[in-house]
């Protein structure tokens, strides 16, 4: 797997993990609220989200000016990561 594979690989599961945290139970963010009842779905990554989320990583990845906004996208979740977490 080369080194771009790999980054793809990494942002996807980046983004099925958020979908899991906004699905879990013991979220401290999750209100507990239906998204269903037109209600604002801005913040919940839904399946057909992460679906086209990865179809658009995986085309990206072969394009050299839009794996750059890749590896931006990249760097700034790890930066609001480390936000957070320190």
């Amino acid at each position: 797997m080369t080194p771009k594979e790999k980054y793809v690989k990494a942002l996807k599961e980046v983004f099925a993990a958020q979908k899991e945290v906004h699905a879990a139970e013991n979220n401290p963010f999750n209100l507990g609220m239906p998204s269903h009842l037109g209600l604002s779905e801005e913040t919940f990554i839904t399946d057909a989200v992460l679906t086209q989320l990865s179809t658009e990583v995986s085309q990206a990845a072969n394009d050299n000016q839009k794996f750059t906004k890749l590896w931006n996208l990249g760097t700034d979740i790890l930066l609001k990561a480390k936000e957070i977490l320190l």
